[in-house]
């Protein structure tokens, strides 16, 4: 199976309800604590994600630096993860050489093609194509 999510941050604090320093928490994901976040964001992946399908990441995969890079990779049972970088993967896009181990490909932008459909995979909305 071929699956496609976005926007993960994992470790992101500032998304979370009970921990975002922001003062309009309405686009605040609804967790009191990063552990509550980071374990559903895991467990929803694992839960229809198997070890060996192709998971599409389109941007944003973790905060906190390469420990949060990796320790969300080693929890994501799924083998074959692709990621295309987001404006929050700096750490990714800067250092793709520690990487390597960690995904099956990191992009800027993809373009694929699944029975017969072309796919282009971007971080960014594209306004107009």
């Amino acid at each position: 199976m071929i699956w496609f999510t976005s926007d993960p941050h994992y470790n992101h604090k500032n998304l979370i309800t009970g921990l975002s320093a922001w003062e309009d928490k309405t686009g605040c994901r609804d967790f009191q604590t990063l552990d509550e976040h980071n374990d559903m964001l895991v467990n929803n992946i694992n839960s229809v994600v198997a070890k060996d399908d192709t998971l599409y990441v389109l941007g944003d995969w973790s905060f906190g630096g390469f420990r949060s890079i990796r320790d969300f990779r080693e929890r994501v049972q799924c083998e074959n993860v692709i990621l295309i970088l987001g404006n929050h993967d700096h750490h990714i896009r800067t250092n793709r050489e520690n990487c390597r181990d960690l995904f099956q490909g990191v992009h800027e932008a993809l373009q694929i093609t699944v029975e017969g459909r072309i796919i282009n995979m971007f971080h960014y909305s594209c306004r107009v194509w």
